[in-house]
């Protein structure tokens, strides 16, 4: 695998500069990330028609001012907060995290 690419994609009102991360795996699988909540834009899977063109999975936008505009959470990475679960705790090999 490469290195991810990382080209502009926008500004914040505050002038925070908002990026996008693509990774390319051989066979024609891509996946386009932003560094705003990352919010997976775009992902690309080999087609199984004939034309064998990949195909985007994923509902995004183009833009960035799209996303900003309000949206229903198209690409949002989903996670809770260890919060939510008092007794939680995650393992590592090195030590127990709480």
């Amino acid at each position: 695998m490469n290195l991810p690419t990382v080209t502009p994609f926008g500004t914040l009102a505050d002038g925070q500069a908002v990026s996008l991360y693509t990774l390319e795996v051989p066979g024609g699988w891509r996946a386009t990330v932003t560094d705003y909540g990352a919010i997976l834009t775009s992902f690309r899977v080999p087609s199984r028609s004939q034309s064998g063109q990949p195909v985007d999975v994923v509902l995004g936008f183009d833009t960035l001012e799209k996303y900003l505009a309000g949206h229903p959470y198209f690409g949002a990475a989903a996670a809770g907060y260890p919060t939510e679960w008092p007794a939680a705790r995650l393992r590592s090999t090195a030590r127990a995290i709480n």
